[in-house]
């Protein structure tokens, strides 16, 4: 359910186009290579490990129901047009409530506006949206470029030791902190056999 939700409402097609607008202009000055490299691995990320990775997140953070209502409203031709608008990211402020008042009727976004204050709407989008969802499915996917493709391991590998609080490197952070969880979880089981 999450999953759809997820993929109903576009938010992998959100996040691409954020990624996208982020490697083509990067907030500091990079050097040619760490410019190819992190256009290389926006191009190459694995956009199912970034949906399932906030499906798990969302699934994790809201109950069935609000799911349901969440993934009707996505799917229904108001869902459709204001994840649609939304999904364009990234476009200057004006330009999602512009995209709204072209392809719906003032009744269309007048429904928009009550559902975005249901738990099915706003509340539901701010859970992807803001806290750690995003970054985390970021990590996942780079941590599964990076285990395909050695070539981009070595350059990630080199870039995060230049630059270790860039946030492309929380990837390796997250890794080592899934590692340590399993293994706490791992001594845990054999702490409770007799």
């Amino acid at each position: 359910m999450a999953r759809d939700y997820v993929v109903s409402a576009r938010f992998v097609d959100l996040l691409d186009g954020m990624i996208n607008y982020m490697a083509a202009n990067p907030a500091a000055p990079e050097s040619a290579d760490d410019l190819a490299m992190k256009r290389r691995i926006v191009r190459d990320l694995s956009r199912d490990v970034i949906a399932d990775s906030l499906a798990r997140s969302l699934a994790a953070n809201a109950s069935l129901d609000v799911l349901k209502a969440g993934l009707a409203h996505a799917r229904s031709d108001i869902g459709r047009l204001e994840f649609g608008c939304m999904s364009r990211w990234p476009q200057p402020a004006e330009g999602y409530q512009a995209c709204l008042e072209a392809g719906a009727s003032k009744a269309q976004i007048l429904r928009m506006a009550e559902h975005g204050e249901t738990e099915s709407g706003w509340p539901l989008v701010n859970k992807l949206l803001k806290g750690d969802a995003i970054v985390t499915a970021l990590n996942a996917s780079t941590r599964d470029l990076a285990s395909r493709d050695s070539e981009i391991a070595a350059q990630l590998a080199d870039y995060c030791k230049r630059k270790p609080s860039e946030g492309m490197c929380g990837y390796s952070a997250d890794a080592t902190a899934e590692q340590a969880t399993s293994a706490d979880g791992a001594a845990g089981d054999d702490d409770e056999r007799p």
